[in-house]
């Protein structure tokens, strides 16, 4: 379209060429006149030529110009017609095309628009024309994008992963971020980019609010890791604002999964260690709690003899097969997940070991299997997977 431009221009260099070839016979006559004295007449005629030529300029080139809008709506439609995406090209570069020079960007250099050029006033008053039916079908588009988005039906017996509506917003980013720019209408993208991340949050939650294969908590994680990448790869600053917001929640929900999968690992310990901060928060001095039949140094060693190397080993080889059937391969959170797990699991460790040599300076008992160890499991099963 910004070819019309210099076609609209040549147009208008040709009709006034026509006309000064047909001024300079005039001349002819003036001169001719004005030797004779009939100087009144002369000036007489020249006005009236002067208007008639632009008059006659004028509605030439009305007639040329006017198959111009019905092509270039019919341009608009088919784009349309083969991608909604086309809209928004479209858009930046009739926008372009309308606002007068001195508003325009630095984005407008690479094509120097129609409206910058000395062109017929009538080709910038079709593209005004164009412009409202160009955001007309953009509008469309983006209410098509928001509604497939919100009707995405989900398999019950797969896997969620990422959900449709993040993959639209993720393409939106791809295309709105290569062609906007700095353009006058990065205020229409912006919106857009507002609107679909409702979208987002929404289906997100009426997902996971659903009957699912995946636990809820980790479709929450996994979409909103993904539109944290997409926020960050793309630099939308107008979602940065949303973006502490979304991170919190993708923590939030990450640390609820992996709690409620490894939940207590060594669980008899752990009923036992609790029972001894009750006897904390009742008064009794830590250097008294072996001397409490219920928490002596046998049925320590009773609960702790529950928790073989092996046994854990085991266990948590179940845990990261469960991992395995709940996160979707495309978003590759597993090792993730898996590493925070085993924050968790240390820190329970390390909360025990530090009870046991509270309460038990001198009894040299220890959980069977060391730090050292629990650091191996994870590693070696994570590496066999």
């Amino acid at each position: 379209m910004f070819r019309l431009g210099p076609e609209v221009e040549f147009s208008v260099q040709t009709c006034s060429l026509g006309l000064q070839i047909t001024g300079l016979l005039l001349c002819v006559c003036v001169c001719v006149c004005a030797c004779v004295g009939v100087r009144v007449c002369v000036y007489v005629c020249m006005y009236l030529f002067g208007v008639e030529c632009a008059f006659t300029c004028r509605k030439m080139l009305t007639e040329l110009l006017a198959i111009i809008e019905p092509e270039i709506q019919s341009l608009v439609n088919f784009g349309d017609k083969i991608d909604g995406y086309n809209t928004l090209y479209m858009l930046i570069r009739c926008g372009q095309d309308v606002l007068p020079p001195e508003t325009k960007g630095a984005a407008a250099v690479a094509h120097p628009p129609m409206a910058s050029m000395p062109a017929f006033n009538h080709l910038h008053q079709v593209m005004g024309l164009v412009l409202v039916n160009v955001k007309r079908k953009f509008d469309a588009f983006m209410s098509s994008l928001e509604k497939t988005s919100r009707e995405q039906k989900v398999n019950k017996k797969a896997k969620c992963g990422i959900l449709q509506c993040v993959h639209v917003l993720e393409e939106f980013a791809q295309h709105a971020e290569s062609i906007v720019g700095s353009s006058e209408r990065r205020s229409d993208v912006d919106k857009s980019y507002k609107v679909l991340l409702g979208v987002v949050e929404d289906t997100v939650d009426r997902v996971a609010g659903g009957e699912t294969k995946a636990p809820p908590d980790v479709i929450y994680f996994e979409n909103y890791h993904h539109f944290l990448h997409i926020v960050l790869r793309n630099k939308l600053t107008v979602l940065e604002p949303h973006r502490d917001r979304i991170k919190q929640k993708y923590k939030e929900h990450m640390m609820n999964y992996v709690t409620s999968l490894l939940g207590r690992p060594l669980e008899k310990l752990s009923i036992f260690f609790d029972g001894i901060e009750d006897q904390f928060a009742a008064g009794v001095k830590p250097e008294e709690i072996g001397y409490r039949l219920k928490y002596s140094k046998a049925e320590l060693k009773k609960c702790i003899k529950e928790y073989p190397g092996k046994e854990v080993h085991r266990g948590l080889q179940g845990v990261y097969k469960k991992l395995e059937k709940h996160l979707c391969e495309e978003e590759n959170l597993l090792q993730v997940v898996w590493l925070t797990m085993q924050d968790e699991f240390i820190k329970q460790y390390n909360h025990f070991t530090k009870l046991i040599q509270r309460c038990y300076p001198d009894a040299m008992i220890t959980i069977e299997f060391s730090l050292e160890d629990l650091l191996g499991y994870f590693s070696s099963i994570a590496q066999q997977h």
